[in-house]
């Protein structure tokens, strides 16, 4: 007879889902504000209020700390720009605006 052990992986847990779900909705935040980050419209200082707001959070209930933080800020920063942040600071002039209100 031979027994078959199960072991729990611990990446599966509901720790790591909560994590997990908490990055995936600090992401979105994040792209949603790099869309008018340098604006200065109210839509940009209420985002950048609520980013804050959501990072302190989450660095409160030990989900994400800062250099978790990072990584997404540059995850996100690649994907909305297409380059990261240090070859966008070298380029050259797009205008961030506000979305008109409908």
């Amino acid at each position: 007879r031979s027994c078959i052990r199960v072991t729990k992986n611990p990446d599966t847990g509901p720790t790591q889902m909560l994590i997990k779900d908490a990055e995936k909705a600090l992401g979105a935040l994040i792209r949603e504000y790099m869309h008018i980050q340098g604006s200065n419209c109210a839509q940009e200082i209420e985002l950048k209020g609520r980013l804050k707001g959501f990072k302190d959070a989450l660095k409160l209930a030990r989900l994400v700390n800062d250099g978790r933080f990072q990584e997404l800020f540059s995850e996100a920063h690649l994907e909305v720009f297409g380059m990261t942040r240090g070859a966008k600071s070298l380029a050259i002039g797009v205008a961030a605006h506000c979305p008109r209100n409908k």
